[in-house]
């Protein structure tokens, strides 16, 4: 039976009446983005929920779910519970957005009040189904659970979020069938699952666009290559562990630095204390060791164009549920040496697509460093079998499938 979505009906027709204006304050819809084109209202409708709309892996991850639905004939609409840049991101794709202050400031109550009525309550039941994205939208989750609408919940978070205690104590023990949870690594599911809930959760990683320079040569086969080139990359705090690099750096044999060049790439975010305190140590490492190096920024096809120069990627953090960069260095088919708290590493067969290691661990970190110099021959293996797991599981067109799975198994 067809649904009469009154309600998104009416909101098309408002959004229709408003293109080609950036943006708008309304009584019922708060701000809203409108698009340049006019929405279509097709049979198949999909309404994704965001927690912000800054350039984080979630949101941007999000973005690619909602391209995917639209090229699966869908109706796409957002809305976010905070404004941010990549709002014109969605924009640009013909994706409208609405930001909603009102369910914003009760995200991380203990308790929605009942007496408390969204527009969102009327709306979410006119789509074929909702995502909601992120561990932080629990409430929301709660408020329409054991519903006829049909939700997917998807977790990207591990331990720095989750066991946030306001976080902690108030996920959902129990959901009922119109709730599919989903976490984007085994590392993320297994968090979740020890916590609090007693559901099942499945997994859905995020695919990545494949990129041109995928096949550039090896340089690890190259004659010149004197040097591994090993990168570390991401904002310097304690949760990503450059300090663990630091320390396998120093604690490693000579006959490795002398074979080795590391790069660290990252800023400190604002008013990390710690991160301040790293970010002068490697500095200081610079000046000390001419074969470390610091760069604070590069853009990302900045980054991918340095992936294409470098051998190693180092991931030593301590919570990581799933890095874009560990899958970009896979696709560039650059060797991967991977903490166990990431989830990353749950996708690895350790020594064989990859190297794994226990975060914190600087010494096995070290010495898996040492067999890369000294196995150097053997790197090449690894790297195009890190390559065949980025193939059959970190693509877009992997990402499709696990879409179109999930869609199916919402029918009766």
């Amino acid at each position: 039976m067809l649904k009469k979505r009154n309600e998104l009906i009416q909101l098309i027709n408002y959004l229709n009446k408003n293109i080609n204006i950036e943006l708008k304050d309304d009584d019922r819809y708060e701000k809203v983005f409108f698009t340049n084109k006019k929405i279509r209202l097709k049979r198949k409708t999909v309404l994704l929920f965001s927690h912000e709309m800054k350039r984080t892996g979630a949101p941007v991850v999000l973005l690619e779910l909602g391209k995917i639905l639209k090229k699966l004939n869908y109706t796409v609409i957002t809305i976010s519970l905070e404004d941010g840049d990549l709002v014109k991101d969605y924009i640009s794709e013909n994706i409208p957005v609405i930001v909603s202050k009102k369910m914003k400031d009760v995200q991380l109550k203990d308790v929605i009040d009942k007496k408390t009525s969204f527009y969102l309550d009327d709306l979410i039941g006119d789509f074929d189904f909702a995502v909601f994205n992120t561990i932080t939208l629990y409430n929301f989750i709660k408020r329409y659970n054991n519903t006829d609408n049909k939700i997917l919940w998807w977790i990207h978070e591990g331990t720095t979020i989750v066991d946030i205690p306001i976080i902690s104590k108030s996920i959902p023990k129990q959901l009922s069938d119109n709730i599919h949870v989903r976490c984007v690594s085994d590392y993320s599911r297994k968090i979740v699952k020890k916590r609090r809930s007693n559901y099942e959760i499945d997994l859905l990683p995020y695919g990545i666009k494949t990129n041109g320079n995928k096949n550039k040569k090896d340089r690890i086969l190259s004659k010149d290559n004197n040097r591994l080139k090993v990168a570390m990359v991401g904002s310097i705090t304690e949760r990503k562990g450059q300090k663990v690099l630091i320390d396998a750096i120093i604690s490693a044999p000579y006959h490795v630095n002398e074979n080795m060049e590391y790069y660290f790439i990252g800023s400190v975010p604002e008013n990390d204390y710690y991160g301040e305190i790293i970010k002068k140590e490697i500095n200081s490492l610079t000046k000390k060791y001419p074969f470390i190096h610091y760069i604070e920024k590069l853009n990302h096809e900045e980054m991918l164009e340095f992936f294409n120069s470098m051998d190693i990627l180092v991931v030593p953090s301590y919570d990581d549920p799933l890095p874009v960069v560990a899958s970009e260095s896979l696709m560039l088919k650059k060797v991967i040496i991977c903490s166990d708290m990431t989830g990353t590493a749950s996708f690895i067969d350790d020594k064989k697509n990859g190297f794994i290691f226990k975060a914190g661990d600087y010494i096995s970190l070290s010495k898996i460093m040492q067999y890369c110099v000294d196995n150097k021959s053997k790197l090449n293996i690894v790297s195009e079998n890190g390559y065949r797991l980025f193939k059959n599981t970190f693509t877009l067109d992997k990402f499709k499938h696990l879409i179109i799975k999930e869609i199916k198994s919402w029918k009766e």
